[in-house]
Parts: C-alpha cells; sequence; structure tokens
C-alpha cells in the first residue's frame, strides 16, 4: 500500500504539472494575440482596389502602443498614426473590427470635393490610372449594381496609394479633427463606411497597422503574400522571439 501511494503522487503530480503547462500556454497564446499580433480578414470591398474582400492580414499590435493582455485596454502609448497609414481599428458605430486609410491626423481640415480629397484646404495631388468595373460591397453610398469606377492613385503625405471613385459629385465637410483622433477614409470612397458615417475615430480605439498579407484572392484569382510595413513586421517578431527563447529557457531548467 504505501508502495501504491508513493507511485501514485509523483503520478498526479505530472498531470497537475502538464495541465498547468497547458493552462499558461493557452494564456500566453490569448496574450500574444490581443497585445501583440493577430490576424485579420477583410469583410468588405470598402479597400478596393488594393485590398479585397478576403484578404487575410497579419497585424502588428505594437504599433502604436501596449494593451493590457486578455482584456486588450490600453496601458500605454509610444506613436500615433501618420497620413496616409493603414489601420484596424474597433468601428465605434457597428463594433466590428474594420481597416482603414488615416488622411487626416489632429488639427487637420478634411473636406471632399467632386470625390476629391482636401486636406487643410489643398486638394490631394492625384494621378488618373484608368476605368474598371466594380460591384458595390457594402451598398450603403451607391445603390447595388455593376459600375464604371474610375481607379487613380493618389498622394498623402508623400506615399502614394491606389484607390476608385464610381462618381465625380461626392462632397463632404469641411470638418475638423479633434485632438486624439484620427480621420478614415477606405479606398473605394463611394462605397465604404468610414469617419463620414462615424466620425473621427479616437486613438484609444486603433487596434494595430498591417504588416502583411498573407492569404489573398482578387478577381484574376490568387495572389502571392505581400510585405505592407517592414517595421510592423520586425515588432510582433522581435517579442515572440524573446518569449520562445524564455520558453527555451524555462524547459531547460525544468528538465535539470
Amino acid at each position: 500500500m504505501p508502495d501504491q501511494a508513493a507511485s501514485a503522487t509523483p503520478k498526479r503530480h505530472r498531470w497537475l504539472s502538464s495541465l498547468l503547462l497547458l493552462v499558461c500556454g493557452g494564456i500566453a497564446v490569448w496574450s500574444v494575440r490581443s497585445s501583440v499580433c493577430e490576424t485579420y480578414v477583410i469583410i468588405s470591398s470598402s479597400m478596393k482596389p488594393g485590398f479585397f474582400r478576403g484578404d487575410q492580414l497579419l497585424v502588428d499590435k505594437l504599433a502604436y502602443g501596449l494593451r493590457l493582455p486578455l482584456l486588450e485596454a490600453p496601458l500605454f502609448s509610444w506613436s500615433e498614426p501618420v497620413r496616409g497609414e493603414l489601420v484596424i481599428f474597433r468601428d465605434p458605430k457597428h463594433g466590428w473590427t474594420a481597416i482603414k486609410r488615416v488622411v487626416g491626423v489632429a488639427g487637420d481640415s478634411i473636406a471632399l470635393r467632386a470625390g476629391r480629397l482636401v486636406l487643410n484646404g489643398t486638394a490631394a495631388p492625384l494621378e488618373t490610372l484608368g476605368v474598371a468595373a466594380n460591384w458595390p460591397g457594402e451598398g450603403r453610398v451607391l445603390p447595388l449594381g455593376l459600375l464604371q469606377v474610375q481607379r487613380l492613385r493618389e498622394n498623402l503625405a508623400g506615399s502614394w496609394h491606389t484607390l476608385q471613385i464610381a462618381a465625380d459629385t461626392a462632397c463632404f465637410g469641411p470638418v475638423a479633427v479633434a485632438p486624439g483622433h484620427v480621420f478614415l477614409l477606405g479606398d473605394n470612397r463611394d462605397d465604404s463606411l468610414d469617419s463620414r458615417v462615424f466620425g473621427a475615430l479616437p486613438l484609444a480605439r486603433l487596434r494595430g497597422t498591417p504588416a502583411g498579407i498573407y492569404w489573398s484572392g482578387d478577381e484574376t484569382g490568387w495572389q502571392r503574400p505581400r510585405l505592407l510595413n517592414a517595421r510592423a513586421c520586425l515588432r510582433p517578431a522581435l517579442v515572440l522571439g524573446l518569449l520562445l527563447c524564455a520558453l527555451v529557457l524555462w524547459l531547460r531548467r525544468r528538465r535539470a
């Protein structure tokens, strides 16, 4: 009997140790997703022609600050997005996670005239690329149906990106961006639920910036993965590398 009790004790300890390791591993994975990086699937066509419904992105959640693991409450902030930058955020009107482009920061005046962005009284430089067919995806600004859209390149703060408009009659503003907020627009300007609907976005609602696309399929078929922001890839990779080193050292000590 004493021998059986003695043999049962180490077995119980192994079960408890395995259970504790499993729980800690789950907490670690959830903490990484809530504070370091996570994946995001685009659910609308509001960012065409550069991004498509179903595109799967890797999101850097350390881009603007640190969030409390699990609760995702902001702890520290060390940077803010700039004009032209892509951001992932929590939509204040509907509650879902979305992607849009920052076109205005605190103190900016934003307006749309004949479909063209006017930033602080100056129209953003545009280059015409051509026309293409487009099915409206969100169906909030334009009626459903096949439309001809004009594709353009726009320059924001020295950075070029591609956008499309279905008409040159869209007018909005001007509005001033309050401190602690950013103004967001979709690249598919006439078919996007953005700051024209829910207003300037508080910085606290930002969840991160996309680092790259690891799976994409547009109208022409599957597209190879794309790197969007090298710095946004380095931050999560560094943190994950440090966590992996810590795990290896812990396992070695445990076996010793």
